[in-house]
C-alpha cells in the first residue's frame, strides 16, 4: 500500500485549522468497525515494520523490525485460520492478499540469507527452522 494510501485511509484534515488528525471512532463518521480494518491494520504495522512505508507521523520509513513484521504476519495467519468458512469471497481474498503481501516484502528485505519452509514461514539468520 502506498503512503499516500495509507495517510488518505487513516489520517483526515480537521475542519477548524487543517492540521491532519488520526481517525478515530471518536471523530463521527470516519470509521466504522470492518473485518477489512482488522485486516489493513495488521498490514500497514507489518509494513511499517519492514520499511516499506513510510511512518505517517514523521514521513520517514522506520529501521526495520523484523520480529515485529513476522508477529504482525502471525496475527494474521491467526485470523485467518480462525474465521475460516466464516468470511465472504472479497474478504478472504483480502486477507490472503495482505498475508502475502507482508511474506514478500519480508523475504525480499531479509535477502538471500533467509529461507522459507514448507509451511511458509521465512526463517531468518540465526533462527530454528
Amino acid at each position: 500500500m502506498a503512503p499516500d494510501e495509507v495517510r488518505r485511509l487513516f489520517w483526515r484534515p480537521n475542519p477548524r485549522d487543517g492540521n491532519e488528525k488520526m481517525a478515530t471512532p471518536a471523530n463521527p463518521g470516519e470509521m466504522k468497525p470492518a473485518f477489512i480494518t482488522i485486516v489493513q491494520l495488521h498490514q500497514i504495522q507489518g509494513m511499517l515494520h519492514l520499511g516499506v512505508i513510510a511512518d505517517p507521523a514523521t514521513g520517514k520509513p522506520r529501521p526495520v523490525d523484523f520480529g515485529a513484521a513476522k508477529y504482525e504476519i502471525g496475527l494474521l495467519r491467526i485470523l485467518r485460520q480462525k474465521t475460516q468458512g466464516n468470511l465472504d469471497e472479497e474478504e478472504e481474498r483480502l486477507l490472503d492478499q495482505a498475508i502475502e503481501a507482508l511474506e514478500t516484502a519480508l523475504a525480499e528485505i531479509a535477502g538471500p540469507d533467509a529461507k522459507s519452509t514448507r509451511k511458509r514461514r521465512i526463517v531468518l539468520p540465526g533462527e530454528e527452522e
